[in-house]
């Protein structure tokens, strides 16, 4: 058998894994955070940190899932962990990234399109964050609320750490235990202990130097992806966390410190202190895991909040765009118009990730093979720039 035989045969499934409605749900607030910001709800100044707690939630499940294969396997399997990301995350990005590229030709000024263009070609590259922090003098500049693909920075940031992370667990797990098996808990915790602090400095210092940087760099947010590992390495998900009311205790401590970073922290510190108390808060909830014997653990797992937080994803790449392009085409900026492109967003990341996202990801010729998840890969982002550059020439 050929090796593009042998790859092509290796099965790109998910491992088994437990699904926590309330990790579900937790994204579904952030989403809701994060497009409440976006629409200039009142209130939601601070939505932003509808990303953080993004970033703390994939630091503790990736961790959590690269620990665990090592541990069962004695080594962490990269191919197969890549190719699964490239199916979760390539489709409706790519997706979002064409229908925003032709929207823009149809709705939007020509100098706007060449920036549309400029964004995609980066986005296609996965350094938009690097794009914007190099072009970006002023994060509270007004003309960043023009530009529909500037939200895709922190789409960037966590497909670098996902390019990254998986070879830091492997290196600390194989310091710890060379002959595979089990890792040394203690040197893992050590290792990511430290990258973290590393970063939470590093963000602090850029923060305070007024650093564009400091919003955009992988470097200056990895330290949110490393507290939710720290929870993962000290608290797996099999860990007995105590009685009921010691857990409704830490879900209601947690919502109070997300609720606080939300009415009253200076978003001028983010990334760095500001963003202390909502990663705090969000491990707090990540640790409690309520269920449905809880008052809140049973609204969390309601069916529409649940499937809510499913689509997160495809409404967070979908509801910023439809909010510039559709604000600009309609040249009407009031509340009304905001909400009604609000619901068309959702409505639109709804048959996005009921025909697209999920489809896809769940694929048997994809979740088969990883030679099909690469060559997918590889045309969606090789797409992505064609279509960028040709849009570019047209504008």
């Amino acid at each position: 058998m050929s090796s593009s035989s042998v790859i092509d045969a290796v099965s790109t499934a998910e491992p088994t894994r437990v699904q926590r409605a309330d990790i579900t749900a937790l994204r579904a607030i952030a989403v809701l955070l994060v497009v409440a910001f976006h629409g200039r709800f009142p209130f939601f100044g601070n939505g932003f940190i509808g990303v953080d707690i993004f970033f703390v939630v994939s630091g503790y499940l990736i961790t959590g899932l690269l620990a665990g294969e090592y541990s069962s396997r004695g080594t962490i399997r990269l191919a197969r962990f890549y190719t699964r990301r490239v199916r979760r995350l390539l489709p409706a990005s790519a997706l979002t990234v064409l229908g925003v590229l032709v929207l823009s030709l149809i709705a939007l000024p020509r100098e706007q399109v060449i920036e549309v263009a400029q964004s995609g070609l980066a986005t296609a590259g996965y350094v938009v964050n690097f794009f914007h922090a190099i072009t970006t003098d002023d994060l509270a500049a007004s003309d960043l609320d023009t530009i529909p693909l500037i939200h895709f920075w922190s789409l960037a940031v966590e497909e670098q750490f996902y390019l990254v992370w998986p070879l830091v667990i492997l290196g600390l797990s194989r310091i710890g235990n060379p002959r595979g098996g089990r890792p040394s808990r203690a040197v893992l915790l050590a290792g990511v202990c430290a990258i973290t602090a590393a970063s939470f400095v590093h963000s602090v210092m850029l923060v305070n130097s007024g650093s564009t940087w400091g919003y955009y760099s992988p470097l200056s947010r990895a330290w949110e992806f490393g507290a939710g590992a720290i929870l993962a390495i000290v608290a797996p998900i099999g860990w007995r966390r105590g009685s009921d009311a010691m857990r409704q205790l830490l879900l209601l401590g947690g919502a109070a410190l997300i609720a606080g970073s939300l009415l009253i922290v200076d978003p001028a510190q983010f990334p760095g202190l500001g963003a202390v108390p909502v990663v705090l808060g969000t491990l707090l909830v990540l640790h409690a895991v309520v269920d449905a014997r809880t008052p809140l653990g049973f609204v969390a797992g309601l069916a529409p909040v649940q499937w809510l937080g499913h689509v997160s994803y495809s409404w967070y790449l979908w509801h910023w765009p439809i909010l510039v392009i559709g604000q600009a085409w309609l040249d009407d900026t009031s509340a009304v118009v905001r909400i009604a492109l609000i619901g068309v967003s959702l409505a639109v990341a709804a048959a996005s990730y009921h025909l697209i996202e999920s489809p896809i990801r769940h694929a048997d010729r994809l979740v088969a093979s990883l030679k099909a998840n690469v060559m997918l890969g590889l045309a969606l982002s090789a797409l992505m720039a064609l279509a960028s550059l040709v849009v570019w020439g047209l504008a």
